[in-house]
């Protein structure tokens, strides 16, 4: 398993190098966020 920390690797850059043409590829995404932490940041 890889750890992608979004500063100095990506999930961008490593699906650049592993997909080929004819690759087939599924992505699954999650936002987790606490309503209290996000009232009161607006």
């Amino acid at each position: 398993m890889e750890i992608f920390d979004n500063i100095t690797k990506t999930v961008k850059d490593d699906l650049a190098v592993t997909i080929e043409k004819g690759s087939r590829l599924s992505i699954a995404a999650a936002c987790f966020i606490r309503i209290p932490d996000f009232e009161e940041a607006i």
